[in-house]
């Protein structure tokens, strides 16, 4: 368990990361600044998401608003053009467990400090099917295709 401030470990710029979790970052910092919402988040998911920027929408403001109902102490977002991760995001994005990693509900607990969080998991699962699916339709619209 970190003790101090260098014991704790570093987090990835958040230009390193994957694009699928750069949106939903961007997404959740700008809802959490914006609360309860912002005409821009929309057609910034759009243009990453495409059809499934109202699901997607969706999802993040009920992921963050049952983080919410469940935490037990003040979480830390950065601003949305911030580049640095902060420790609470990197488990939320951990959760969700986008870029080929598995969904970890269990950080869920860990970010709120409840056991109870563990009931989002179905929401997890949605999030990352809807982010990740997006990403799989990008690559097969870039696919050449044959003309017979």
């Amino acid at each position: 368990m970190p003790t101090a401030i260098t014991d704790t470990p570093a987090l990835p710029p958040v230009a390193l990361l994957p694009p699928e979790s750069r949106t939903l970052l961007w997404t959740a910092r700008h809802m959490v600044a914006c609360w309860p919402g912002c005409s821009s988040i929309r057609p910034v998911l759009m243009e990453s998401l495409g059809e499934r920027a109202a699901g997607a929408e969706h999802l993040v403001r009920c992921l963050l608003v049952g983080i919410g109902n469940r935490v037990h102490r003040r979480l830390a977002f950065g601003n949305p053009a911030a580049t640095a991760l902060f420790p609470d995001e990197a488990l939320m994005l951990e959760a969700v467990g986008l870029d080929g990693a598995e969904a970890a509900p269990d950080a869920l607990m860990l970010l709120t400090g409840c056991p109870k969080a563990r009931a989002l998991a179905p929401l997890l699962l949605e999030l990352r099917r809807t982010f990740a699916g997006a990403a799989e339709s990008r690559a097969l619209a870039l696919m050449p295709v044959d003309d017979p």
